[in-house]
């Protein structure tokens, strides 16, 4: 296994536990996540464990997930390797 994919391997299983500990734990001893008109960690949290969500798999099995791939095709006219 390269570096790279057992960084994308690492960051997925953070990624997954970030948001496990989100969804059960915050949410469900507090009942909401964030406070209206403050940035809080649980509202950080689960933004950073949704964007590893995306930055791990591609690490990892070394591709992008489709609908990113076609969104950046899109904008750039330019076809992705």
């Amino acid at each position: 296994m390269k570096a790279k994919e057992a960084l994308g391997l690492i960051v997925t299983v953070l990624s997954l536990l970030i948001f496990a500990y989100e969804i059960l734990y915050v949410g469900l001893t507090t009942g909401r996540m964030g406070d209206k008109g403050v940035v809080t960690t649980d509202a950080m949290l689960i933004s950073v464990g949704f964007l590893l969500i995306i930055l791990g798999p591609a690490l990892w099995l070394g591709e992008v997930p489709t609908n990113i791939k076609k969104l950046v095709e899109a904008k750039t006219g330019r076809k992705l390797s």
